[in-house]
């Protein structure tokens, strides 16, 4: 006994955020540390931690004792080293605690993130960015679940642009303007954004460019009234150095100072500051103009001042004019040569990265022929995206919001594919929640009269006729006692109307498992980071794509063991189920598919096995504790 608790429970810890994102570290900043809060939920009984283990690059300390008291916690703090690591990393930090007499219980941290170094080593270029202005490009998403466009060519286009600024500057930074009818979008459009950066990131990363040569301000978010009827938004890339938001294509030159070879340039001189013309013409390899002079007859030079990008045009052109003056007096003091025998261009329009002022002066003759670099752009490739859905809020009596800029984007885009001549289906789901005998009758019949005014509206606007399917969910907890959950069950009573068009039903998909997870005491609802769930969310996202939607039941289990002295256990059951559909549909949506395409057909709340007196560890009753989410497709197969 230790101050009237025991101790060697269950080991059964709680921690608010056990995933710890740390989202950028500069390798130069040294190590972090992260703290994270140990509780013990037990009323009278401790915890003992017995051993840490950590992954490579990390150590774990309990900043107080190995032991949790009752209702209290402790300190673990966490420090990751991120020398020598660049890049994404995911660390994990496993706690062993005592379950019984000789069983162990385990439990883990994780910590992610991305090292960057700020070391940048420059690509060796042919020749100086003369001139450089990069258009943008614009794309107008349907939805924004919409994806479509990620594979046209012009993204690819923008990408090869950009790689001159990383070429000459080392880095690019990319600009992001979003528009949009209202700002009640902006939540909406965080996972299409995400999914953009990264494919703008893979398209350098093929080119054989790092993470760190790619930036990306934070998007600015327009309120626009003049979007095109079927668009949910438009999205505009940009270069934040070099935009030139006129331009149809870049603009890109390139001189060709580099194709001289590196023995045969007749100045190379660098300084700080502007130097006297005197210093520039002692830099000039006089006795190699004579000589070819000598040889040919005649000779066309040419030349080029980098300056800094402070200075003024005037100054660059003044500059210009006095050095060709002065090399051309040079040359006739010496050799007796006209202009018209050396002709002597100089360009000084080209921006010097650092404060530092370049001259160069090459013979043209000398000068070998650029190696112009050839994209191959592959034919456009663009597979429909499957068109948006619409849902509310709705009860026999009620009407749908026709004027709701939601439904005028569901319509619109139903009417302009059926002008297509694209054959469309509409499934029509209701959801609804059963408070008295008669109400599924009472929505069965508000369902018909809402397929008659969709099939007569759509006939009259796109002349032509629409299947509809008809589908009614019993949605909500549905045992004795419910009334003690404190949810908003008008969430549950919606019509969900959803086009069967574009999915593209000759892919080969296989149905997924169903996806199960287990759990002690203490749970509120599915991990999103867990490697199992990612992988079933990721086959749910190809079922969409295949069928245009997926149907669902879900089960939810908890024991006899009392979990809460005010409300019931399956009521803690049915909470669990309900968190863990949210938490799946922010999955989906990150997955860029429409939360709507989930459909929920069956919920199942049970409370199972053996009473429980306290004789047993808790851990004998993992069995009965689990969540299930099973693809109706799975049970129909």
């Amino acid at each position: 006994m230790l101050l009237g608790a025991s101790v060697n429970l269950y080991g059964q810890i709680q921690v608010k955020e056990p995933v710890r994102d740390l989202g950028d570290i500069f390798e130069k900043s040294g190590p972090v540390t992260i703290q994270f809060e140990l509780f013990n939920p037990y009323r009278s009984d401790t915890i003992s931690i017995v051993d840490i283990v950590t992954s490579c690059g990390c150590t774990a300390a309990l900043a107080e004792d190995t032991l949790i008291m009752p209702r209290s916690s402790v300190s673990l703090d966490v420090k990751y080293d991120p020398k020598n690591r660049p890049g994404l990393f995911v660390k994990s930090i496993e706690l062993t605690t005592p379950a019984g007499v000789t069983d162990r219980h385990k439990f883990y941290l994780k910590i992610l993130g991305n090292v960057i170094q700020e070391s940048f080593t420059g690509r060796e270029v042919a020749g100086e960015l003369k001139d450089y202005q990069v258009a943008p490009i614009y794309f107008y998403p349907i939805t924004w679940y919409d994806t479509s466009y990620f594979n046209l060519s012009y993204l690819e286009t923008f990408v090869n642009d950009l790689t001159y600024e990383v070429d000459y500057y080392q880095f690019t930074t990319i600009g992001i303007d979003v528009s949009v009818a209202d700002q009640g979008a902006v939540e909406q459009i965080a996972p299409q954004l995400e999914h953009l950066r990264k494919k703008v990131q893979f398209a350098f990363n093929k080119r054989g460019y790092a993470n760190t040569t790619v930036f990306f301000e934070e998007p600015h978010i327009i309120e626009s009234d003049s979007l095109p009827s079927w668009a949910t938004g438009a999205i505009r890339l940009y270069s934040n150095n070099f935009d030139a938001p006129n331009l149809m294509e870049s603009e890109i030159e390139v001189s060709a100072t580099e194709n001289v070879k590196q023995e045969k340039m007749l100045m190379e001189y660098e300084r700080f500051a502007l130097p006297e013309v005197e210093e520039i013409l002692d830099a000039i390899n006089f006795e190699t103009i004579e000589s070819k002079l000598f040889l040919s007859g005649e000779l066309d030079l040419e030349g080029q001042i980098h300056m800094p990008w402070k200075k003024s045009d005037k100054v660059r052109a003044k500059t210009a004019k006095k050095v060709r003056k002065a090399i051309q007096k040079e040359i006739n003091e010496r050799t007796g040569a006209k202009p018209k025998d050396v002709r002597i261009t100089i360009d000084a329009s080209i921006i010097q990265p650092d404060d530092k002022y370049n001259f160069l002066l090459w013979d043209q003759a000398d000068r070998e022929p650029l190696e112009h670099l050839k994209y191959i752009i592959k034919p456009e490739e663009v597979i429909p995206p499957l068109l948006p859905t619409y849902r509310q809020f709705f009860k026999p009596g009620l009407s749908l919001d026709t004027n709701s800029r939601d439904f005028l984007d569901f319509w619109n885009n139903l009417i302009l594919n059926a002008r297509a001549e694209n054959p469309i289906k509409l499934l029509l789901n209701c959801g609804y929640v059963q408070t008295e005998d008669g109400v599924g009758q009472t929505w069965k019949e508000a369902l018909k009269e809402l397929k008659i005014y969709l099939s007569r509206r759509y006939s009259v606007e796109a002349n032509a006729e629409l299947e509809i399917i008809l589908q009614l969910n019993q949605r909500g907890p549905r045992f004795d006692g419910a009334g003690e959950l404190k949810l908003n069950m008008d969430e549950l009573n919606y019509i969900n109307m959803i086009p069967l068009v574009h999915h593209r039903s000759d892919v080969r998909v296989a149905t997924p498992s169903p996806y199960q997870v287990n759990f002690d005491l203490y749970f509120n609802g599915i991990d999103k980071g867990a490697f199992g769930l990612q992988r079933f969310v990721a086959d749910l996202a190809k079922m969409v794509h295949k069928f245009g939607y997926v149907e669902l039941r879900m089960e939810s289990s908890a024991s006899e063991i009392e979990l809460d002295e005010k409300l019931s256990n399956k009521s803690i059951a049915y909470l669990r189920l309900w968190e863990s559909q949210k938490r799946l549909l922010e999955l989906m949506a990150y997955q860029l598919i429409d939360p709507n395409r989930i459909l929920f057909t069956d919920e199942s709340v049970i409370v199972q096995g053996p009473a429980y007196d306290g004789s047993l560890p808790v851990l004998n009753y993992r069995d009965y504790h689990y969540l299930r989410i099973i693809p109706d497709k799975y049970l129909k197969r």
